[in-house]
């Protein structure tokens, strides 16, 4: 065998090992794609699971507030998106049979049309309106008479942070009276718990 036939052997043994190796190298890493994809999908479904299973127990907490305390309509408003604060929106209600719902008047309204009841909301943990003309912002106390409220509770949700996420809103539709201590210790129980699990509103 001649020096040019050693030389095309060669560079064909090469050629066809190098091929192989190409083909055993992709096929790894195809594995290793599929396998962490498919890690993904799981950790997905997981996460999906976990805040279901919070929405479930958070309605639970909003049905129980409704009835316990004899209210109309119990709700949680929240801002969004959270990077920047410039809507809210009502995400979760319950209302009593008959009651109207308030989430049609509250959805992706934006906060500089309410600033000054948003502030309220961003920075009082509790709040009791026994009359909801004594609310200052002018268009939050139009949409609270569209809806029929009398009187409102407001309870302050945050994060592990200290950051406003949202509120929790206790409705009366008639003249009686809110039990006014049975109603702050309420909602600050339901309050406590609903806030650490309550996922933020995606659109």
């Amino acid at each position: 065998m001649d020096l040019t036939q050693v030389i095309v052997t060669a560079l064909s043994v090469i050629s066809t090992l190098g091929v192989a190796w190409f083909g055993y190298n992709q096929h790894t890493k195809d594995k290793s794609t599929d396998k962490k994809f498919e890690q993904l999908e799981e950790d997905k479904k997981e996460r999906r699971a976990v805040v279901n299973a919070n929405i479930g127990r958070i309605f639970g907490e909003l049905h129980r507030l409704l009835h316990e305390l004899h209210a109309d309509r119990v709700y949680i408003a929240q801002p969004h998106p959270l990077s920047s604060q410039k809507y809210i929106t009502i995400t979760m209600e319950v209302t009593q049979h008959g009651v109207s719902s308030m989430a049609g008047y509250v959805q992706k309204l934006q906060l500089g049309e309410v600033a000054a009841f948003v502030k309220e909301l961003a920075t009082r943990d509790y709040r009791l309106y026994e009359d909801v003309f004594s609310i200052q912002d002018g268009k939050t106390q139009a949409i609270m008479c569209l809806g029929g409220t009398q009187k409102v509770a407001i309870r302050r949700l945050v994060n592990t942070s200290g950051d406003w996420i949202g509120s929790l809103f206790v409705e009366s539709a008639n003249e009686s009276d809110f039990d006014i201590t049975k109603v702050e210790l309420g909602m600050r129980g339901s309050g406590n718990l609903i806030q650490y699990i309550l996922p933020p509103y995606e659109e």
